[in-house]
């Protein structure tokens, strides 16, 4: 059969997720609290990933080995920064702050 047909129409597997929460969630603090953890696990999946792709760097010269690996550290130093203050973001957001 004709396999491009049904592979464009077909979403990412992230908004499937997406779809499935706001079916089973609408729009809610739980909601929110999935789509977030959802962009955490994407953050450590790209930081995984910059880290697997810098341990194939072997058989570069090594000035060039030396920047990509630097780039690496960077991009994973940004990521992680980001990741952070989403979390901060996300926790004032939804935790209603309590007056003792």
């Amino acid at each position: 059969g004709d396999r491009s047909a049904t592979t464009e129409a077909e979403p990412t597997g992230h908004s499937v997720l997406e779809v499935i929460a706001d079916g089973l969630f609408g729009r809610s603090e739980e909601n929110e609290a999935f789509r977030h953890a959802l962009r955490v696990e994407e953050a450590r999946a790209a930081i995984l990933l910059a880290l697997i792709r810098d341990s194939h760097l072997g058989s570069e010269p090594l000035p060039s080995r030396e920047a990509r690996r630097r780039e690496r550290a960077e991009e994973c130093e940004r990521r992680r920064i980001l990741l952070e203050a989403e979390t901060r973001r996300n926790a004032a957001e939804t935790r209603p702050r309590r007056r003792v």
